[in-house]
């Protein structure tokens, strides 16, 4: 039997994470986000559904909980004599690099269709090959995304399908508690070890007491576009939406602005979170504004290839409380090389050196872990 896997720890979980095995064989393979929340398990699903990138479904019955400990997980994840993490799971990289160049087409590309007022907002990504032929020990990899991120959703996979990706993300795509469903407006990016020095002259105490006036127009105005177009969304579900914030919160080694919105259901069989995250996937947090036209601007003009980056990935079930997080701060493992993804939201004042180091500072989170 060859298992696919795959391990998540919670945000603020403490030493506890959850693994997940399944026959590789088993595994669904969803081709359409229709299909959503019609089975329950762990979803890990890309940017855009292709044949290549099909969103998968771990629907095993069997989960284990286990303390932090690389010798618990790696005597869970061998169970049975199981390889999945030995490094000749690893395929060798034969994908594209992604350049300076390619990056500057592509920032150009999408500044003139902001110009032309054709969009808003679009989301550039880009990617990093980092080679590395030494044997990879993806466990240590999660455990240090674990230690590096308490308040981050930190998720290490590996199928044949989806190849072998870790993730380190801040951001919930949706939550349901009881009948409580949870999502976020996350956007704006600053550097934490400016923030803080910041902080330090004004005798602020915690980031999160950061007043939103210290923030740029630009960061304010990008957070402000994802906050309205998730209370639209939400507003196609729900009568009553009480949104909180937006509050400076930590991710890694950068601060975001964060708002949080909360709405209520009589029964929580009534509305299926399949339902909203297919109103909700992808958010101008990963996409842009309007949704339509800048998903086919990055479709058809982007040169990075994202794959599961910017999807989402976590639990859902259709009876009970589901975690989806969106797929952010991440890097698929190869044999012989690492590849991170990151990206940042253009708007008509992005400045391209600006976005550049941004990127490059969402990707040490991925870069701390190797």
């Amino acid at each position: 039997m060859k298992d696919a896997f795959v391990i998540y720890r919670y945000p603020s979980a403490g030493n506890k994470c959850v693994i997940v095995k399944q026959d590789e064989s088993s595994l669904k393979k969803l081709h359409s986000f229709s299909e959503l929340g019609k089975a329950d398990g762990f979803v890990f699903a890309p940017f855009c559904i292709t044949e290549d990138t099909p969103a998968v479904l771990f629907d095993s019955p069997i989960r284990r909980v286990t303390e932090l400990d690389y010798d618990n997980i790696l005597r869970e994840v061998m169970y049975n004599g199981n390889s999945c993490v030995l490094n000749e799971r690893l395929k060798p990289y034969n994908g594209k690099l992604y350049d300076r160049k390619s990056y500057e087409e592509d920032f150009n590309c999408f500044k003139a269709a902001i110009r032309e007022k054709r969009i808003d907002k679009a989301v550039l990504s880009r990617s990093l090959v980092l080679k590395d032929d030494n044997k990879k020990n993806v466990i240590r990899m999660f455990l240090k995304a674990c230690e590096n991120n308490s308040d981050s959703y930190i998720v290490l996979i590996s199928s044949d399908q989806t190849g072998v990706w870790l993730v380190a993300t801040p951001e919930v795509l949706l939550e349901r508690c009881g009948n409580v469903f949870h999502t976020i407006a996350l956007a704006g990016t600053m550097d934490k070890r400016l923030v803080i020095s910041d902080n330090e002259s004004k005798a602020i105490g915690k980031i999160s007491d950061i007043d939103i006036s210290c923030w740029s127009n630009k960061n304010i105005g990008e957070q402000q576009y994802v906050s309205s177009y998730i209370k639209k969304r939400l507003s196609n579900f729900f009568s009553d939406i009480e949104e909180l914030g937006p509050t400076t919160i930590s991710a890694g080694n950068v601060v975001h602005l964060r708002s949080d919105f909360f709405a209520e259901v009589d029964s929580i069989s009534r509305i299926s979170p399949g339902d909203i995250v297919r109103q909700l996937h992808p958010t101008p947090a990963v996409c842009g504004v309007p949704a339509g036209e800048s998903y086919s601007l990055i479709n058809s003009k982007e040169h990075n290839d994202r794959r599961y980056y910017s999807g989402f990935c976590g639990v859902v079930d259709t009876d009970g409380d589901s975690h989806l997080f969106v797929t952010l701060r991440c890097m698929e493992i190869f044999s012989d090389c690492y590849k991170l993804y990151a990206g940042g939201g253009i708007l008509a004042e992005s400045n391209m050196e600006e976005e550049w180091r941004e990127t490059e500072l969402k990707m040490k989170t991925m870069m701390d872990c190797i």
